[in-house]
């Protein structure tokens, strides 16, 4: 049995719902780590519900794990004054932050979120 149009676009409907979720949570999660807040997340795993908090020491980690010796030299750079030491921290912390984003179940969080207002809504 074929699905009909109106069913067609309420899944279609659901997919957008879906997409602008995860951009405004990406939005935000990059927000707030660039601020040096945190930024939490829940998933379904299985029967349980996971939540994973990014925050300013994942980052700080991320920059090391991305590039440990650029890192080094930017803090020396800075405390010996030197100013282009800061842009170098700044661009491997914007590098750590959407490596972050990248490893982040945003899906899974927004698909759970889709899931706790269906709830609610029914």
């Amino acid at each position: 049995m074929g699905m009909t149009a109106a069913q067609h676009q309420i899944q279609l409907d659901a997919a957008a719902d879906l997409e602008r979720l995860i951009e405004r949570n990406t939005e935000a999660m990059r927000a707030e780590l660039q601020g040096g807040g945190y930024y939490a997340l829940e998933y379904r795993k299985g029967y349980r519900v996971v939540k994973d908090v990014y925050d300013r020491d994942n980052v700080i980690d991320q920059m090391i794990e991305l590039d440990s010796d650029d890192f080094n030299i930017a803090v020396m750079m800075i405390t010996l004054g030197e100013v282009e030491g800061v842009k170098r921290l700044l661009d491997l912390k914007a590098r750590a932050i959407e490596q972050l984003i990248g490893l982040a179940k945003l899906h899974e969080d927004a698909e759970y979120t889709m899931e706790l207002i269906r709830g609610r809504a029914a």
